[in-house]
């Protein structure tokens, strides 16, 4: 078990409304999220975040798109997203990770990658940028052989593993 001083659990839900996948660190966010089934189905942790003074802990920044009710989740900056994407808006730190981009040494073996899709025909009914996320290699394979409208991006980030992962 990692220590519970140094990670938050990441919580994934999926969002019946939307058909989305809404993840959050925030124990207000998760009790919120619990208090409405109707819309919400808990998955269950699907990472561990960093926090903040863990040495190269970046911050993933979350971003809710305006058009579709969906989120996104980048390390790219604010200023980035939305300068590109104007119906994004910015919802701040969702949690902190590792760069994809860092050297191997500087991320810990138990980090595992969490994959990040690209949703074709679900950003071209929008017309906009639909993203899936999955930490599992099981999910990302699952995707990849069965989904052809969704394209694989590589890591977003690296998280911690949950026990049992």
């Amino acid at each position: 078990m990692t220590d519970p001083l140094t990670v938050q659990e990441v919580h994934r839900f999926w969002d019946a409304q939307t058909e989305s996948h809404f993840f959050t660190a925030s124990q207000s966010e998760f009790s919120d999220r619990q208090s409405n089934p109707a819309r919400y189905s808990y998955e269950g942790v699907e990472f561990e975040a960093l926090a903040p003074s863990i040495s190269g802990a970046l911050p993933v920044y979350r971003f809710e798109n305006e058009r579709t009710g969906t989120f996104f989740y980048t390390l790219q900056t604010p200023d980035e997203i939305t300068g590109q994407f104007p119906v994004f808006e910015s919802d701040g730190v969702a949690f902190y990770a590792f760069s994809p981009n860092s050297s191997n040494s500087s991320i810990p073996a138990s980090a595992v990658p969490i994959h990040r899709f690209y949703n074709e025909a679900a950003s071209a009914a929008a017309g906009t940028p639909v993203h899936f996320f999955t930490g599992s290699e099981e999910n990302k394979n699952n995707v990849i052989d069965n989904f052809p409208s969704f394209t694989y991006e590589g890591p977003g980030w690296y998280a911690l593993s949950p026990d049992g992962f």
